[in-house]
C-alpha cells in the first residue's frame, strides 16, 4: 500500500515538474524572443494643438520647413503651424469643405481641395499668401489629392463622374482624365516607380497607375472599404488601411502583390510611414488610437490612445512625430515617437565626402568597392552658389560638389566610407543630385535617379556588413546650365 502511494506520489512529481519546467521554458523562450527583437515604442505622452471651436480636417507636413498645414473646418481656414515650436503662425482663409490636401514640400505649395466649389485653392506655405486657384473640371465635387514630384501633376478625385483628374500645377489645364472610380478613396505616389495609387472604397479595390504615360497597371481586391494609402520609397512598400475589415494591408510596389494583412484597431482610416525607421502609423477612428508597426517584421509595436477620434496623419520624419487631425478634440495631436538610438550611424553629405572629377574617361577599377585607396581624391566643399542652398535634409548635410561653382557639363564620382560595428543593422539613404545619379553600397546598384526635383530614397539594408562599408555615388551633370550639386543623408541603426 505504501509503495502503490509512494508511486502515485512519485508520478504526481514528475507531472507538476514537467508542468513547471515546460512553463519555465516558454518563459525563456519569451524573454529570449523579446531581447532579440527591438523594444516596443514608447511615445512620449499625447500634446495637442487647439484649434478652439474649431474641427481639424485634412493635414500635411513639409520635412523641409519643419512646418505642418491643417484645415479648421469651422474657420475656415488653414492653420500653419511650426512644428518646432508647436505654435500655429498663421490663418489662410479657406472655402466651403476640404476633402483634400497635397503638398509640393521644395517649393513649399499647398494644394487643398475645396469639394463642393470643384476648385483647388494653392497657398505659398512661406508667406502664408493664397498663391492661385485651380479650377477642377467636370463639374463633380472633389477629394483627395496628390502630387507629383517628377511631373508636377495634381492628381485630383472627382467623386460623382468616377474619374481622377490630372492637372498642371501652375494653371490648372487638365492633362488627363484617369476613369477611375474613388470616390470617398484616397490618392498616393511614389515618384521614383512613376506609380500612383488609389483606393476605390465602393468597389473594394486598389488601382494602381504608370504615372509616365496615365495607363492601369493592376486593379487589386484589397479588402472591405479601404481608406488611406502611403509608401514607403525607400522599400516600395504600400500600405492600405482598410476600414471595414480593420487591418492594414502590406502589398509589394514592384509586382502589386499582397504580402500581409495586420490586424490594427477598429475603424482604421489613414496610415503615414517613416521611411528612416520603417514604421507605419494608422489612425483608429473607432478605437481613437494610433497602431505603430514595424515595417520589417510587419507586426504591431503599441498602441496609442488619443481618448479622441482622428483620421487625417500627416508625418515629419526629420523630427521622428506624427500628427493626427481631429474632428472630436478640435485640434491637432502631436506624437513623439522615439527619438534615434544612442548608436545610431549618421552618413550626412559634408566635408568628409571624396569626390573624384572623370574628366571624360573611364571611371578608376572598383571605384565603388571598399578595396581601393582613395587618399588622392580630393574632398567635396559646399556648393555655395546654388539658388536652392537652403534645401537641407537635416543640419549637418550640406549641398556638395567639387571646389568652385562652374557651369559646364561633367561626371564626378563621390565616396563615403563609414564602419558598422555589428551585423543585423537597418539603414536608408535619402538623396537629391543635380541631376542624375548612379548609387552604390559596397559595390552594390541600389539605383538611379534624373530628376533632381524629385527626393530619391533607398534601401541600404540587404547591403549592409559588419566592418568597412563605402557608400559611392556617380553624378552625371549633362545640362551646360546650372551648377552640379549632390545633397544625402544616410541613417544605419539595429533593426
Amino acid at each position: 500500500m505504501q509503495s502503490r502511494l509512494l508511486g502515485i506520489l512519485i508520478a504526481l512529481f514528475v507531472i507538476v515538474a514537467a508542468i513547471l519546467g515546460f512553463r519555465l521554458y516558454e518563459s525563456l523562450n519569451t524573454a529570449q524572443v523579446a531581447l532579440s527583437q527591438p523594444a516596443a515604442v514608447a511615445p512620449r505622452p499625447v500634446e495637442a494643438i487647439s484649434f478652439g471651436s474649431s474641427r481639424a480636417g485634412v493635414i500635411v507636413a513639409n520635412p523641409v520647413t519643419s512646418q505642418v498645414f491643417a484645415a479648421e473646418e469651422d474657420v475656415p481656414a488653414l492653420a500653419m503651424m511650426d512644428a518646432r515650436t508647436k505654435k500655429i503662425q498663421d490663418e489662410v482663409p479657406l472655402r466651403g469643405y476640404h476633402s483634400g490636401a497635397a503638398i509640393a514640400p521644395l517649393v513649399n505649395e499647398i494644394y487643398i481641395a475645396q469639394e463642393f466649389s470643384q476648385t483647388v485653392r494653392v497657398i505659398d506655405g512661406a508667406t502664408g499668401k493664397i498663391a492661385r486657384e485651380l479650377q477642377v473640371p467636370g463639374g463633380s465635387p472633389i477629394g483627395a489629392l496628390a502630387f507629383d514630384s517628377t511631373t508636377n501633376l495634381v492628381y485630383v478625385i472627382q467623386n460623382d463622374i468616377g474619374t481622377i483628374a490630372a492637372l498642371n500645377y501652375q494653371d490648372g489645364a487638365l492633362i488627363a482624365t484617369l476613369p477611375i472610380a474613388a470616390h470617398f478613396g484616397d490618392l498616393a505616389i511614389n515618384p521614383q516607380t512613376a506609380r500612383l495609387y488609389a483606393t476605390s472604397p465602393l468597389s473594394n479595390t486598389l488601382t494602381v497607375v504608370d504615372t509616365t504615360n496615365h495607363s492601369i497597371l493592376a486593379k487589386i481586391p484589397i479588402g472591405q472599404n479601404p481608406k488611406g494609402i502611403a509608401v514607403n520609397p525607400a522599400t516600395n512598400r504600400v500600405y492600405v488601411a482598410v476600414n471595414a475589415d480593420n487591418v492594414l494591408a502590406v502589398l509589394d510596389g514592384t509586382n502589386n502583390t499582397l504580402l500581409k494583412t495586420i490586424p490594427v484597431g477598429e475603424g482604421p482610416a489613414d496610415v503615414v510611414v517613416n521611411p528612416t525607421t520603417n514604421r507605419v502609423y494608422v489612425s483608429n477612428l473607432t478605437t481613437k488610437d494610433i497602431t505603430v508597426i514595424d515595417g520589417t517584421r510587419n507586426r504591431v509595436l503599441a498602441s496609442i490612445p488619443l481618448n479622441a477620434s482622428a483620421g487625417n496623419l500627416a508625418l515629419l520624419p526629420n523630427l521622428n512625430r506624427v500628427y493626427a487631425a481631429s474632428d472630436e478634440a478640435k485640434g491637432v495631436f502631436v506624437i513623439q515617437d522615439t527619438t534615434a538610438p544612442q548608436n545610431e550611424i549618421v552618413l550626412p553629405s559634408d566635408g568628409s565626402v571624396r569626390a573624384y572629377f572623370l574628366e571624360q574617361v573611364a571611371p578608376p577599377a572598383n571605384w565603388n568597392q571598399t578595396d581601393i585607396y582613395d587618399s588622392a581624391w580630393k574632398f567635396a566643399e559646399p556648393v555655395t552658389c546654388l539658388d536652392s542652398i537652403s534645401e537641407r535634409l537635416n543640419a549637418e548635410a550640406k549641398w556638395v560638389w567639387l571646389p568652385g561653382c562652374v557651369q559646364r557639363t561633367e561626371s564626378v564620382l563621390f565616396r563615403k566610407t563609414f564602419d558598422v560595428q555589428s551585423a543585423g543593422q537597418r539603414g536608408t539613404l535619402r538623396i537629391r543630385v543635380h541631376e542624375k545619379a548612379q548609387v552604390y553600397l559596397n559595390g552594390q546598384l541600389l539605383g538611379t535617379t534624373d530628376v533632381w526635383t524629385t527626393e530619391h530614397w533607398f534601401d541600404l539594408t540587404p547591403h549592409l556588413r559588419q566592418g568597412k562599408n563605402v557608400l559611392a555615388i556617380r553624378v552625371d551633370k549633362t545640362m551646360q546650365g546650372g551648377y552640379g550639386a549632390l545633397l544625402f543623408e544616410g541613417a544605419i541603426a539595429p533593426q
